[in-house]
């Protein structure tokens, strides 16, 4: 009587650990109460991450056009009435911009509530001139570190921030060093779109602002990286983003973020997820196929 008491237990919290894992999915079909989302200060990568899932190992160098940036922001203040939750400045490896600072002051200006935070690996952050470190106190930036396996000391880098008066947290717990994980393609795009988009857990979350464009997820709007790369054709076409500037309402916006794409079709949510050591690419495609 004792087991059998114990097995239905054990079914019963399976039963809600199942239903609970279904809420969780069904909760990206609704819309965000507060547009949040991420853009890229650079393209390419200075350590070249195998299989990373913002194709950034293999993307050629590229920096974002600040006049460009700086129109688009604009035109998302105005449907937004500047508010935002959280903007991440990021890449690629953020600090590769020269005038990364000026963007995050840009980003400031257009949302003065929002967190604002540099996703950085933090190589670069022990080269960064007293001018930088002003500037992101100024403009209440935040400092958002991937702690890699590296012979880098980010203890130092750590302190420097806070002697700055710049807030600086790791994306992990920090003794957790960063692991990959095999991110699987499917390149025949045989998925159904909605189970990859309710499974994917970027869907209205990681949201990519690139070009006036904004996308529900920043793997489709960096696909464009892995179509070079490896001489691939997965479309992206204006049914996979949403043009600002066509946009009448940020209503609309958030709308359009929750709803499956049709490029879901490429994304195989279902295939079995292999983490593994952080090592550098070997620009290979079976690292996401």
């Amino acid at each position: 009587m004792g087991l059998d008491v114990v097995r239905k237990i054990r079914d019963k919290v399976n039963q809600i650990s199942e239903i609970d894992n279904e809420i969780k999915h069904l909760k990206k079909l609704l819309p965000l109460p507060t547009l949040q989302f991420e853009v890229h200060l650079a393209e390419h990568c200075n350590l070249n991450c195998m299989g990373c899932d913002n194709f950034s190992c293999i993307a050629e160098p590229s920096l974002l056009d600040l006049v460009q940036y700086n129109k688009d922001l604009e035109r998302l203040s105005y449907l937004c009435q500047g508010e935002a939750k959280r903007i991440h400045l990021m890449g690629g490896e953020p600090l590769l911009h020269p005038e990364a600072a000026k963007a995050a002051v840009i980003t400031r200006e257009r949302f003065p509530y929002a967190l604002i935070d540099i996703y950085t690996n933090g190589v670069l952050l022990l080269k960064q001139t007293e001018e930088f470190w002003s500037t992101l106190k100024d403009a209440n930036i935040g400092i958002m570190v991937t702690k890699y396996p590296i012979a880098f000391d980010y203890e130092k880098a750590e302190e420097l921030a806070n002697n700055h008066g710049v807030n600086y947290q790791y994306c992990t717990v920090p003794e957790h060093e960063k692991e990959l994980f095999h991110f699987t393609l499917d390149l025949s795009g045989q998925q159904n779109e909605v189970d990859s988009f309710l499974k994917c857990h970027r869907a209205n979350a990681c949201i990519a602002l690139k070009d006036g464009k904004l996308f529900t997820c920043s793997l489709v709007a960096n696909i464009g990286h892995f179509n070079k790369c490896f001489h691939e054709n997965l479309p992206v076409t204006d049914r996979n983003y949403i043009n600002i500037y066509e946009a009448e309402s940020l209503q609309e916006i958030l709308e359009f973020l929750a709803k499956p794409i049709p490029f879901c079709r490429f994304c195989n949510m279902n295939a079995d997820t292999v983490t593994y050591k952080w090592q550098q690419t070997k620009r290979e495609k079976t690292e996401w196929t």
